[in-house]
């Protein structure tokens, strides 16, 4: 339709649905920012959290540690340290309790704590009174002592499942921050670009009315008035530059951006207002949209007097009545608080990575050093121990054994999020590659009465890949097939188009198709299946990264019922 005297609201519409966008998008950032400060505080009261329970369990550790100290050696400076311990127990609970006050469930959890935390600092406290006094009897010292250990042992058990409780919540904000940035992110691109483009269109559209300037002078005026209300009362920058990046024209919101007076901006070039830097990247984003005739979207830091800010710019071209590309027309906004919250955000999730990574380091040397002392005593280096005391400590040693692996399938995680993982590829025959990991699987299957079959496709091509890693993958499938099955499994190699296809098949109970959209997220366990696995729920989630990494594709194939086949494929073709 024409625009014309008698049509005047074609760009009556088209502005107000540009000026209801620019607003909404402004209250959607608003709104963003608030939550990522928000969410930046939430998540560092749950690091205090997790801080204030690991003191508390130190401050205990080292209270039975002068306690005992003080048993062997007598010393009476044990017994002043011991009292500052249990003293940093006390402030601890007390600050533990104070910051979980936003939460019912850890309140019940501190309440229970400052119980058990009381009884064994009591306990602690009779036991050096019998050893000032001259000692216990043997009875009453093997009763104190039973209620210390069982004491010691709820006290861990809760505070372990105090932390695991502050690490799902804090897994759970991070991915909430993670899906309100990507949703404002859109939803801001969407509106930036649907109202860059309504008031392009009209101002491309005003620009050809112009040359019939007798006959379209009236509507002409109303229009100009019409676009002058929306764009001086938008908060982007809105403004037009000549081949020369000569500015034209320019809005109060604008002006105010750069930090200079509007009369000192018009008829002004950007070397005159900016660096020769800023001069230089914007002038040739002007020649680029001049040249190709095409409208496009810019993101560039400028330093201004008042700061260097970040601005995400839309620009066309602009033309004469006759058609001629003669400049650009532009829209900018100011997303220095956007990046800034984006930066936060991002800060938030590094924090949680290098704390993840940090933890799991620092368990390592005391879990080493754990495991070689009980590994000697069930050996029999340090002495004899009767069957009861062997049974306990091949338990530890399992539980260690299965902490250990918690701990480096975290590790790996990390790695592979972060992109620190290394991969040295090499070509490699699978089929020998799964015949290992079979073999060394058939210990553990005899044991359970299981059979475990292979069926290997012979010539099978070989393929380049990182042997260690593509071993973890089937390794990982097949514990997984041995976990939920009582029947045979059978692994298998073929050939699947260019693609070399490995499935481990078993005769377990199957998985629902609901389940398997879930299955290779992180730190997801099927409902029903938590205490059969035991795991972190990482397992299938870093095989299904190393699989990627190696172009490769996982997946699983199943019918409730009726067992589950898992798979991966790598292409023949990949090179190094």
């Amino acid at each position: 339709m024409r625009f014309d005297k008698d049509s005047l609201w074609y760009p009556g519409i088209g502005f107000a649905v540009a000026g209801l966008l620019l607003a909404f998008g402004q209250r959607a950032l608003n709104r963003y920012s608030q939550g990522m400060q928000r969410s930046a505080l939430w998540v560092e009261h749950t690091y205090d959290v997790i801080r204030t329970i690991e003191s508390l369990s130190s401050a205990v550790s080292r209270a039975s540690a002068n306690r005992r100290a003080y048993q062997i050696t007598g010393e009476p400076s044990y017994i002043l340290e011991h009292r500052h311990s249990a003293a940093d127990a006390h402030s601890a609970l007390a600050a533990l309790r104070d910051l979980t006050r936003d939460s019912a469930f850890q309140q019940k959890n501190v309440l229970r704590l400052e119980d058990l935390v009381g009884a064994r600092l009591s306990v602690m406290d009779d036991l050096l009174k019998a050893q000032a006094r001259g000692g216990l009897d043997p009875r009453k010292s093997a009763s104190l002592m039973a209620r210390a250990r069982t004491l010691d042992t709820r006290i861990h058990g809760l505070l372990t499942s105090m932390t695991r409780y502050e690490e799902g919540v804090l897994q759970l904000r991070a991915e909430e921050g993670q899906i309100g940035y990507r949703r404002t992110r859109i939803l801001q691109y969407a509106l930036t670009m649907a109202s860059g483009l309504i008031i392009l269109v009209i101002l491309l559209r005003l620009s050809k009315e112009i040359a019939d300037r007798q006959k379209k002078e009236l509507d002409l005026r109303n229009s100009t008035v019409l676009m002058e209300v929306v764009i001086e009362g938008s908060s982007d920058s809105v403004f037009v530059k000549d081949a020369e990046s000569r500015y034209l024209m320019m809005n109060t919101s604008g002006a105010k951006m750069i930090g200079r007076p509007l009369d000192g901006i018009i008829g002004k070039t950007d070397s005159e207002l900016f660096s020769p830097e800023t001069f230089a990247r914007l002038k040739a984003s002007d020649q680029e949209i001049i040249q190709s005739g095409r409208p496009k979207v810019y993101e560039y830091s400028v330093a201004l007097p008042a700061g260097t800010k970040t601005f995400q710019s839309s620009k066309a071209p602009y033309r004469d009545p006759q058609g001629k590309i003669v400049g650009v027309i532009g829209i900018a906004r100011d997303v220095t608080a956007q990046k800034a919250a984006e930066e936060k955000l991002q800060e938030a999730a590094q924090i949680k990575a290098d704390f993840a990574a940090m933890v799991s380091h620092e368990l390592r040397t005391p879990l080493t050093a754990i495991k070689l002392v009980i590994d000697m005593i069930v050996d029999r280096t340090l002495g004899p121990v009767n069957e009861e005391q062997n049974s306990a400590l091949v338990t530890a040693q399992r539980s260690i054994d299965r902490l250990s692996r918690l701990i480096n399938e975290t590790l790996d995680f990390q790695k592979l999020e972060s992109g620190k993982m290394e991969f040295r590829v090499s070509e490699a025959d699978v089929n020998r590659l799964v015949q290992e990991v079979v073999i060394s699987f058939e210990p553990v299957a005899k044991g359970r009465s299981i059979t475990l079959l292979t069926n290997v496709a012979k010539d099978l091509p070989k393929v380049r890949c990182d042997k260690d890693k593509i071993t973890q993958v089937v390794t990982n499938l097949l514990s997984n097939a041995l976990k939920f099955t009582a029947g045979p499994i059978t692994v298998s190699t073929a050939m699947d188009g260019s693609d070399v296809r490995v499935s481990v098949k078993d005769s377990g109970p199957g998985v629902s198709p609901e389940d398997q959209t879930r299955l290779f997220q992180s730190f997801v366990q099927l409902e029903g299946t938590r205490s059969i696995q035991g795991g972190t729920g990482l397992g299938l989630a870093i095989s299904k990264k190393i699989i990627e990494r190696h172009d490769g594709k996982i997946g699983i194939q199943s019918k409730v019922g009726d067992g589950a086949t898992f798979f991966f494929t790598l292409p023949v073709d990949r090179s190094a």
